[in-house]
């Protein structure tokens, strides 16, 4: 099955989204980060749609005054793969679309966050560097 990966919005979420799994962020999660997000804030969010509409992965980069504690030119990745859906390339093909928007707007640094009791989770992104 193919999967596209599209940019995802409140405004077009009900329109390319169909299905989601628990772990996969809702239009209400949009929302949310939209009321969160200032002017200052860069932002660029991703979905992994399947060709029946159900969303299978997210990815999301932001910076600036997103997080207290995020400094200037700081990236904070979330890359989320529905676990169906895993080893597939999905995750990676999520990482170089927000990995090329962070460049184009002059990343100094990307981070994101892994609990270490998720081991593959903590594999996959130190392969990345992260």
């Amino acid at each position: 099955m193919s999967i596209l990966i599209v940019p995802i919005s409140p405004d077009n979420f009900s329109a390319i989204v169909r299905e989601h799994g628990p772990g996969m962020p809702s239009l209400d999660t949009l929302l949310w980060q939209d009321r969160k997000r200032t002017e200052e804030t860069v932002m660029h969010r991703v979905a992994a749609i399947t060709g029946d509409a159900r969303l299978v992965g997210f990815g999301m980069a932001v910076s600036g005054p997103w997080d207290p504690i995020l400094k200037p030119g700081y990236f904070d990745l979330t890359i989320q793969v529905d676990p169906e859906w895993r080893n597939q390339g999905i995750g990676s093909t999520i990482y170089r679309e927000l990995e090329q928007f962070a460049s184009r707007h002059r990343a100094i640094a990307l981070q994101s966050q892994v609990r270490e009791t998720q081991t593959t989770d903590l594999v996959w992104a130190e392969r990345r560097g992260s």
